[in-house]
């Protein structure tokens, strides 16, 4: 997809009306069943007894085949269609039940935001520039003091499609986020196109360059907040978001310090080898099939990259290809080949040597998403004494902690629901020994 510079359909199935370009933003839908795609349709696996789509006559393996009259007969079409639904709306769902077809008609109710006791946590909105209502989440200490202005952190999130909006505090990252605003920090969090409240296209349809503005406005947002000191303004990223942070560190010479986990130095293409090369090794796969399949990697992703052809036209080209692109899609982990393209074509290095803030890199002991050499490469190039390197011990990617020593296996298949809780102490600690504030 090209930069948003013209209006795109909201969602390509359509199956409600846009959203409004003024107003509040409507309210994620509250959906309580398990489901998965089912080539084609929706394929319930779980109903609780007490949700509405109980309620209303859904069952454990139901098979949806049709929402509003529309089909579903990709994946893709499926996760748009989760991350479209939208509270306080009527939905027909047709489905087939053990061969016979019926319909009910389904008012999901709002999705219930975050509530901390010690914290104050505000849902707000921005318009951005591109003509689409973000939804921006922000975390801060409870206090009487209202008028007094807080140190901030803009957090930068990943590079799926999943919500910005806390899974629980037993969510390596929420943790992370709730325990930052209990400390005394503000912290915002902004909602991409199309994923969660946010308009917009699809988060599938949203390219790189898009992305990194929206939290270029967000940023510009944060500064205007009265109860911001924006003498004091941090940016944290996490896994993708690390390197878009860093993107706007370099720019914002303002901001005070700049925190990662599980960020990248090399190009795009270099991460990707790296990451293919890992991902077959952790999976307990032969030497002799990683060296075979390492070459077909090769191959592809330099079509991929250097060449800018999509995967479908890599294959009808070099159809001996097909081990390492099984799928029918296009899109990369939910999200579109431009949006590699972009990434791939920003030159990292260049982007990490002109960040002037003090560094801190976080780096979980088994993560293997991310390459601990390039978080290394990052504070040793970085020209800010402060800059830190911390390796948190037994932790994932995901900032989930491990309590076996050898848990780098159930690490790789993200068994541990256990965040590490240790973290914000230590990026606590950290800032306040750069007396920020």
């Amino acid at each position: 997809m090209k930069s948003l510079i013209f209006v795109i359909a909201f969602l390509t199935f359509n199956v409600s009306s846009g959203q409004s370009k003024t107003g509040n933003l409507e309210r994620r839908a509250d959906v309580k069943v398990k489901m998965k795609f089912n080539m084609p349709g929706i394929l319930i696996t779980s109903v609780p007894t007490t949700s509405e789509e109980y309620k209303n006559g859904l069952r454990d393996n139901d098979l949806i085949i049709k929402i509003n009259s529309h089909n579903i007969k990709t994946n893709n079409q499926y996760l748009k269609l989760i991350r479209s639904l939208r509270s306080n709306r009527k939905y027909t769902f047709l489905f087939n039940r053990k061969g016979h077809i019926k319909t009910i008609e389904l008012t999901f109710p709002p999705k219930q935001k975050e509530v901390v006791e010690e914290l104050d946590i505000d849902y707000g909105t921005f318009t951005t520039n591109y003509g689409y209502k973000v939804r921006t989440v922000v975390s801060k200490p409870k206090s009487k003091e209202t008028l007094k202005k807080l140190p901030a952190i803009l957090f930068v999130q990943w590079l799926s499609c999943s919500s910005i909006e806390s899974r629980g505090s037993n969510h390596g990252f929420s943790n992370l986020i709730w325990e930052l605003s209990k400390s005394g920090y503000l912290v915002q969090r902004t909602e991409k196109f199309g994923v969660g409240d946010s308009e917009g296209p699809d988060c599938s349809e949203l390219d790189f360059t898009t992305e990194v503005n929206i939290h270029r406005e967000a940023l510009e947002q944060l500064k205007l907040r009265d109860d911001v000191d924006s003498e004091n303004i941090i940016i944290l990223g996490g896994s993708m978001g690390s390197n878009i942070a860093a993107m706007l560190a370099s720019e914002n010479k303002d901001l005070k310090a700049l925190m990662f986990a599980g960020g990248y130095y090399k190009s795009w293409h270099e991460r990707l080898l790296d990451f293919e090369r890992r991902r077959m090794e952790y999976g307990n796969k032969e030497p002799e099939e990683v060296y075979s399949k390492m070459k077909l990697y090769s191959e592809f992703y330099a079509m991929y990259f250097n060449e800018k052809l999509k995967p479908s036209e890599i294959l009808k080209k070099k159809p001996h290809l097909l081990p390492v692109w099984p799928s029918k899609s296009d899109l990369q982990y939910g999200r579109s080949i431009e949006f590699y393209w972009q990434a791939n074509d920003t030159n990292m290095g260049q982007v990490w040597s002109a960040v002037s803030q003090p560094i801190l890199a976080l780096y979980g002991e088994y993560d293997w998403v991310m390459d601990k050499e390039d978080s290394q490469r990052i504070i040793e190039q970085s020209n800010h004494l402060g800059s830190k390197f911390i390796i948190l011990n037994k932790t994932d990617h995901n900032l989930y902690y491990y309590n076996d020593i050898n848990s780098t296996k159930e690490a790789f298949n993200n068994r541990s629901k256990v965040p590490n809780k240790d973290i914000s102490a230590q990026i606590v600690n950290w800032l306040d020994g750069l007396m920020l504030h």
